[in-house]
């Protein structure tokens, strides 16, 4: 009878130390809202179509910001596609694929807020999965041999064109170390699994202490902002240059018409903008001087006086700087920034060049 009872009572010792289901959950829930600092990288499968998918690799980052919309601050690194980052309130949307930089202002976000709360970086990252209170337990189940709780909630049932939609998600959660590790999104019509969204979580690391999130943007890419997101088309090279009239930074006044016999560089630039920031620095550079024939105007349609006295200050400015620009960019087709526009003598638009190479500034100097 003794020989009996020693097995039964490990068995009984052993399930009293595990966590159950709802222990589980709530050990992960807690594990991250108690870091103030959490990565981890990622890989994701989308499926397109019939036996097409795209697979997305990135790791994020995220520091707790309480006045954050979502409680965090965070870089998303997606090297194949675009980056996400939200930073000091601004959030910037970095496309590696046609090289561009879109600028959301905190005006932006406040009548734009589901832009950066439905982003990918924020709804589908296990912080925001976490904060859901609507997971059930399923099972128990293994993948890569390594056992996981499964739970799932039901994001969408309903009818649309008499066909029957029903969404749900599912979350797994390692009991070891308490850690989502997959997400799976299935979406069936009419009770056919139709898409099946993966992710896979690994490589993580949570910290009580905050850090500090460094993001550094892409030089040479062209920067837009949000609010300008309409469509405009640049000049063309051998269109006539449209006359402006406006002061500048000293208070003096300055025409296109000014600059008759000679060749005018119109320097369509921002604060925020990596490539505009080389562009000033190649200009400061000692000995740099743009060639005899040739002056320079710095344009700025987004920044305000004082910020750009404080932001030119860093730089050894000795060209004029012009104020209330905003429609001089819009007649000029300014699309992003910076945007280089070279004038000729007779006023008509000679070369137009975005961004920042430096084959072109070194054919402008003596």
């Amino acid at each position: 009878m003794k020989n009996l009872l020693i097995p039964v009572l490990i068995i009984i010792s052993l399930s009293a130390c595990q966590d159950s289901s709802e222990q589980v959950l709530n050990k992960a829930k807690a594990q991250l809202s108690q870091s103030a600092y959490i990565s981890y990288s990622y890989t994701s499968l989308w499926p397109i179509s019939m036996g097409i998918a795209d697979t997305v690799a990135g790791s994020g980052e995220y520091i707790r910001n309480e006045k954050a919309p979502f409680g965090y601050d965070y870089i998303d690194r997606r090297p194949q596609n675009s980056d996400a980052v939200f930073l000091d309130n601004e959030y910037k949307l970095i496309n590696h694929e046609n090289n561009t930089v879109t600028i959301y202002t905190s005006k932006d976000l406040e009548k734009n807020e589901r832009d950066l709360t439905e982003s990918l970086a924020y709804s589908f990252s296990p912080i925001s999965f976490l904060k859901n209170e609507e997971w059930e337990y399923v099972k128990d189940t293994l993948i890569d041999e390594i056992k996981l709780l499964d739970y799932y909630q039901i994001e969408n049932d309903t009818i649309v064109d008499r066909k029957s939609i029903y969404t749900e998600q599912h979350i797994f959660i390692n009991p070891n170390n308490f850690l989502v590790t997959h997400f799976e999104r299935r979406n069936y019509i009419d009770g056919i699994l139709a898409q099946n969204i993966s992710y896979q979580f690994w490589d993580y690391e949570l910290q009580r202490e905050p850090r500090e999130l460094v993001y550094t943007q892409p030089e040479d890419y062209i920067s837009k902002l949000y609010k300008d997101r309409e469509k405009r088309s640049l000049l063309k090279e051998g269109e006539k240059a449209p006359e402006f009239e406006l002061l500048d930074l000293e208070g003096q006044t300055v025409k296109l018409e000014d600059y008759a016999g000679q060749k005018l560089l119109l320097n369509f630039s921002m604060i925020r903008c990596g490539a505009c920031k080389r562009a000033l620095n190649h200009f400061s550079e000692p000995g740099f001087q743009l060639a005899e024939d040739r002056k320079m105007l710095y344009v700025n349609p987004v920044d305000v006086k004082e910020e750009m006295e404080t932001y030119l200050g860093n730089f050894n400015v000795d060209f004029p700087v012009l104020l209330g620009t905003e429609g001089l960019g819009k007649a000029y087709g300014v699309n992003g920034y910076p945007i280089f526009y070279l004038v000729d003598e007779q006023g008509t638009i000679e070369k137009v060049h975005p961004g920042y190479k430096k084959e072109f500034f070194e054919g402008l100097r003596k």
